[in-house]
Parts: C-alpha cells; structure tokens; sequence
C-alpha cells in the first residue's frame, strides 16, 4: 500500500506446460510493456537486485502493437545472450503509432556475471498466445516465453 491506496500488481505468472507464460498490466501502452519486459527478465534473474551500473537505448518497430511488444522484449533476450546485460529498470518508454509502430526505451542494468541465477534462462519470445487488451482505460498483455 502506499499513500492509503493500494497499488495494482504489476504482472503475474501463469500455470504453463512446457513455457513460463505471464500477464503483465499497466494503465498505458507503455507501462503494460515495461511490466513485461521486467516480469520477463525476473523468470531468470530477481530485477529488484540488479543494479543500475549500465544504461542502454533500446529502439524497435513492428507493424501492430503485437509485433512491436514482440521486437521489444527480443532486445532483451538479444541483449541478455550477446551482452550479459540483466535488466534493472525501464526509465523512459516512448511509443508512437503509425506504420510501422515505434518503441523508443531507456533502461538501466548489469552485466549478469555479478548476480546469481533463480529461475530459468529466457530462450525466447514466442507469438503464441500473445493478446494485448484493453479495457477500461488499462492494458494487458499475453505473454508466453521459451525456457
């Protein structure tokens, strides 16, 4: 709770077969795919320690919403596998319509070899049963990742 309200969850996890799945909310476009990409990054490593030694720019395109949710948490995986680059926070998280979509973000990180696994590695972002929604002047978004 804070200041006497009680906040909304930001993401949570989903019962899946084989994959990790998850719904990540967020009252804007923008702060739905941020939730995202953070319940992502915390399938394999705890993002509340990681600390903010590095900042990147991250800017992707996609030609619907649905591609560009995609495009934007493959730079995290891209990032994560060529990089060591741990995911501590999304700072700025602009998004324009048009074709195609354009994501601009500004996040902060750490190279991973400073921190300890507690989950499993994120391998992919996959298109199946991805949906975002809204309703009610909030989003929501589908998620479902290879480990």
């Amino acid at each position: 709770m804070v200041g006497g309200r009680v906040e909304k969850k930001r993401w949570e996890y989903l019962p899946h077969t084989a994959d990790a799945a998850f719904n990540a909310y967020g009252k804007t476009l923008e702060e739905a795919y941020s939730n995202a990409a953070l319940a992502m990054a915390n399938i394999t490593f705890d993002t509340t320690t990681i600390k903010p030694q590095q900042q990147k720019e991250i800017n992707v395109t996609g030609d619907s919403t649905r591609e560009l949710l995609i495009a934007f948490l493959d730079e995290f995986v891209f990032l994560q596998d060529t990089e060591g680059f741990l995911l501590h926070e999304i700072n700025i998280l602009t998004i324009k319509k048009g074709f195609p979509w354009k994501l601009h973000a500004i996040v902060t990180g750490d190279h991973y070899k400073n921190y300890t696994m507690h989950g499993q590695l994120v391998k992919a972002v996959t298109s199946h049963e991805m949906r975002i929604e809204e309703k009610e002047h909030a989003y929501k978004v589908h998620v479902v990742v290879d480990i």
